[in-house]
């Protein structure tokens, strides 16, 4: 049987939303796999492995080629290093994007399938040519963010001496590497105080006595206090993100979790007020951790291994006030708050024990504080959070004690709004909803007919 003729695949890879464009035109291997192309993607665009980083092909976003899988994340995935570049780019293009906080996307397209003689020789991968200069790294935002200038030579030197031949992986762009802490922030005024705080962030997850509060407390008053710099704060933000520590071990119900959720939140409010003050985090850092705070409120689902110990949810409600204050939290976003709610009711699988009622109805006042939203949409969708979870508890026959403990929830929420909006003006439609509504629980609940 003849041996099948290598092929090889050019490639034109350009970051997104860069004005003059930047891109990279490189020759790999068809038989590379995502993981290889990652490599040579962080040599081209001279990034330094210093974050975590996935693939998706752009005809299905709801599927990541990642180098390690998460059992946490709720789409689907693939191990990067079992899939073929050329399985996907045959079909289409494919999205690279590489640290979640600054969000940086490169899209790669597949312009032409190469043979040995085209390659005149010269090993594969390979630049072919290039423009503008690479990005620095925990740079989005900055004004000056350009980083060396494109090289071709230069680039080649270092993909020769990372890849001796075709087929390896080079160890330096492996996931192990990726975990390591950033590798060009800027220095702080004290030589150890990255340290101290990685360590302090990793003591937020110990399992062990007081340590994650403590190291909240530490973190909170540093934060507070004034006494972590801009570069300090990114960091901060950086891990929590890559590290997902809003949704540490968040379908586990044990003490020491959700402690250590709690601890977590602790940190990101603080984190999310200073910001609020003066803009610190970048744009994708605060969206990602939007994001994972919408998350936790939604599983949570306010059970606890220890009773009358602490359950997470109102801790969650704290973070997703301090996220609602946040100027650039997007407006689309805040008037689909109640969707976020609905979701977390219909996930509750224990009745509310503390004052989380009133708090939920204080997420709805501070957007009408904040002029977010209007008197029509929010008495619409107060309207369907009701209906659904009717719905939900007649469709069980009032026979699940969950789908009770979910419209109780709801009905303790709609009086708790029925007297905080009472004064509210310019919401009639709302407080008459709601004074119908709460009219008709307490009926219901004393056993009365309704006159």
């Amino acid at each position: 049987m003849p041996r099948k003729k290598k092929q090889y695949l050019q490639l034109k890879i350009q970051l997104q939303d860069e004005r003059p464009p930047l891109w990279r035109r490189v020759v790999v291997p068809m038989a590379f796999t995502l993981e290889q192309l990652h490599a040579v993607i962080q040599i081209a665009f001279d990034w330094q492995n210093a974050h975590l980083h996935h693939f998706w092909a752009t005809q299905n976003k709801r599927v990541f080629y990642v180098p390690e899988i998460d059992p946490d994340f709720g789409l689907e995935q693939h191990l990067a290093g079992e899939t073929k570049a050329f399985s996907l780019l045959d079909k289409g293009n494919v999205m690279y994007e590489y640290d979640f906080g600054d969000s940086w996307e490169h899209l790669i397209h597949l312009e032409k399938i190469l043979q040995v003689s085209d390659l005149n020789g010269v090993s594969a991968p390979f630049c072919l040519t290039g423009r503008g200069a690479a990005k620095l790294e925990n740079s989005r935002g900055e004004a000056n963010d350009d980083g060396e200038p494109f090289n071709r030579e230069a680039i080649n030197q270092a993909l020769q001496a990372a890849f001796p031949t075709e087929t390896v992986m080079p160890a330096k762009y492996t996931i192990e590497e990726a975990d390591r802490p950033f590798a060009n922030d800027e220095e702080p005024e004290s030589g150890d105080s990255v340290s101290v705080l990685d360590n302090a962030i990793t003591q937020l997850t110990d399992s062990t006595g007081e340590l994650p509060l403590e190291a909240a407390d530490f973190l909170a008053s540093g934060l507070a206090n004034g006494e972590l710099t801009k570069t300090e704060q990114r960091h901060l933000a950086q891990r929590l993100i890559e590290e997902r520590l809003t949704l540490y071990q968040i379908g586990d119900k044990s003490g020491p979790s959700i402690i250590s959720r709690d601890a977590v939140a602790i940190v990101l409010s603080e984190l999310l007020l200073n910001d609020r003050d003066k803009a610190v985090l970048t744009k994708q850092q605060l969206n990602a951790l939007f994001d994972q705070a919408e998350q936790r409120l939604v599983q949570e689902r306010n059970t606890t291994d220890i009773v009358d110990d602490q359950r997470g949810i109102e801790s969650a409600l704290t973070v997703m006030a301090d996220v609602l204050q946040n100027p650039r939290y997007p407006q689309e976003r805040a008037n689909n708050i109640a969707l976020v709610v609905r979701a977390m009711l219909e996930n509750l699988e224990a009745p509310f024990v503390g004052k989380e009622p009133e708090m939920i109805a204080g997420l709805f006042l501070e957007l009408v504080a904040l002029g977010k939203i209007s008197d029509t949409v929010l008495t619409r969708q107060i309207e369907e959070i009701s209906t659904s979870l009717d719905k939900l508890w007649m469709s069980d026959h009032r026979s699940d004690a969950e789908s009770e403990y979910r419209v109780v929830a709801w009905q303790r929420v709609l009086a708790a709004m029925n007297v905080l909006f009472a004064n509210a003006p310019g919401f009639d439609k709302l407080r008459q909803f709601l004074y119908k509504t709460s009219r008709g629980y307490l009926v219901s609940l004393m056993g009365l007919d309704e006159q």
